[in-house]
Formats: C-alpha cells, structure tokens, sequence
C-alpha cells in the first residue's frame, strides 16, 4: 500500500444544509440483493458487487458525530464480509471535494479496517472499533438516557471512482500479512459528500443560520426551515 492518510474525526458539526447524503431507505435481504445493486442519490453513488452472497441492508438505529452534534441513522448496509476479488463497492462522486463515512465494525469487539483507494492511491484508512465510540447524557421520551455516539471518518477525494477495501488486518507472521486484509464484515450507515465549490458558501451560510437543540440533536433553522446536521430536512 502507499502513503496513508488517516482523518478520523467526528466532524458532523462542520457539515452544512448543502450536503449530499447517501444512506439507506429500504431493507434488502441477503437472498432478494442480487450480484450487483447501486445506491445512488443526490449525484453520488455506491456500486456494490456481491460476489459473496452476503450483502444486506437492515434495520439498526447508530449515532455518529460529536455529543455536541451528532445525527442517527436507522438502516445499515451489511457486507458480510471482506472485501475481495468477488466482492466489493465502489463509490463515484461528482466533484472534488470531501466524503464522510459512517460506519462501524461488524463485530464491536473486533476492529476492522476500511480504507478508501484513488488513482493507486490510499487516501483513507480508518480502524473501526466500538470502544471508540463516547458516551453522552440525552433527554429521552422517558426522561434522561445514555447513549453512545459513533465517529465519523473522513478525507478528501477527487472526482471519479473510489475504491473501498474493508475487513480484519491479519495477524500472519510476516509484513505482507499483517497488511492483507482477511476475513470480517463492516456495516455503513451512511455516505456524505461536501463538493469544494460549495464550501466556502455553505460555511457563510451556516453561521448566518440559527442554531439549537431539540431532544437533544442539533438543529439548523435557515430562512424558516429545520435541518439536522446533516443538512437533511426534518
């Protein structure tokens, strides 16, 4: 592999109302996936190729970001396994600019790795482990309640296609199998792209925008209408 680079940051509250997200609207057995199935939305897309058989989409409530700021999504994608010759997921996004992932090992107690891959380049490699997440107080239907908040893993890509390799490093003897990836699953819960172009703008605009709480997630109210911190509509 060549140079990493690794942001692995919880960075939901630097996102603004003009985000593109792709995440999941629909459970989708194991058996009803097919060999290949796109998600695409907002002119961003994930190619995934299911030459294990094991790709699902589920339901499963996460929250990522920071306790100050976060978002909960409630369908992951399930790889069932690690990337590989016969299986794997491309991501095509429309500009320059910079995607946020969230995702989490598929075992919360055994790390896995994911890592982003441009022109033989990897630009990303974040290590997903549960024990990563914090904890926060939230005020809940039935009063306060703890709850656990995921990070948010991010870097920068050019317009094109992005490869993903996912899975557990291994544990061999020697350099080249320490680094190969073997077997074991991640989920993704959702995929976010901010195009360069936008930011400048989007950040002006965000702190022109009232900002406040609401059951204890950040809303953004712009011109009269809510946002959460993902830039999606209430």
């Amino acid at each position: 592999m060549k140079k990493f680079f690794l942001f692995a940051a919880a960075v939901v509250s630097a996102l603004t109302i003009n985000a593109q997200v792709l995440d999941f609207t629909e459970i989708i057995a194991q058996g009803d996936f097919g060999e290949t199935r796109t998600f695409s939305k907002d002119g961003i897309s994930l190619v995934v190729t299911n030459g294990n058989n094991k790709f699902a989409v589920d339901a499963n409530k996460a929250k990522f970001g920071t306790p100050e700021a976060f978002v909960q999504d409630s369908l992951r994608l399930k790889t069932g396994g690690a990337s590989g010759s016969t299986s794997s997921m491309v991501l095509n996004v429309p500009a320059d600019g910079k995607v946020y992932v969230h995702a989490r090992t598929s075992s919360g107690g055994v790390a896995r790795t994911l890592v982003f891959s441009q022109n033989g380049l990897d630009i990303m490699s974040a290590n997903l482990l549960d024990a990563d997440a914090v904890e926060t107080t939230i005020e809940g239907d039935a009063g306060p309640e703890t709850v656990k908040i995921f990070p948010v893993y991010s870097c920068n890509v050019k317009k094109g296609a992005i490869d993903l390799s996912y899975g557990q490093v291994g544990t061999g003897s020697t350099e080249a199998d320490e680094s190969k990836i073997k077997a074991g699953g991640i989920n993704i819960y959702a995929i976010i792209f901010e195009a360069n172009a936008q930011a400048v703008d989007n950040v002006n605009a965000a702190v022109k925008a009232e900002k406040f709480y609401r059951n204890g997630q950040l809303v953004i109210r712009r011109n009269g209408v809510e946002f959460n911190a993902l830039g999606v509509k209430f």
